[in-house]
């Protein structure tokens, strides 16, 4: 137990033997669970002196390091509030909004007539292919029908 005692002692760690108030700090466990980690990552952090943390001494097998409750920063929500010189109507509301939708709705217009423009140059440029290869395959059945035609003998010919 001394060992221990010296060990926390090196790491600066406050040392409490009784009763305590329990709303004033985590137990490892809570406090890897609000720190979304495990409890040996929340030990290592405690002996690196990352986290600050009193050892709690209850008895043999029962003692358990706390971390008060400072030590662990939880995120806050905090809404922020925009102050508005004036009242708005819903009447103006509204305008802003369809002049809003008009805007995005207009650069979207735009970008699909974009997209439709290299889809028809994609589109002339497969036909055309298509075209260059149908009349490759008629020259080559051409070909091999007068080469049928032929005689076996005028093959190589």
């Amino acid at each position: 137990m001394a060992e221990i005692e010296g060990k926390l002692q090196q790491l600066g760690i406050e040392i409490i033997e009784g009763a305590i108030d329990r709303q004033e700090y985590f137990s490892v466990k809570e406090a890897a669970e609000m720190l979304n980690c495990t409890t040996k990552t929340i030990r290592n952090r405690i002996e690196r002196k990352e986290l600050k943390a009193v050892y709690h001494k209850i008895g043999i097998g029962q003692s358990q390091y706390l971390i008060p409750k400072e030590e662990i920063n939880i995120a806050t929500i905090t809404t922020e509030v925009i102050p508005v010189s004036r009242a708005i109507s819903i009447g103006e509301l509204k305008e802003a909004i369809k002049a809003e939708m008009r805007a995005e709705n207009a650069q979207i217009r735009e970008e699909l007539s974009v997209v439709r423009e290299t889809q028809e140059r994609i589109e002339k440029s497969l036909q055309e292919r298509d075209a260059r290869l149908l009349e490759a395959i008629r020259e080559r059945q051409h070909e091999r029908q007068e080469q049928a035609e032929k005689p076996w003998w005028k093959f190589w010919e």
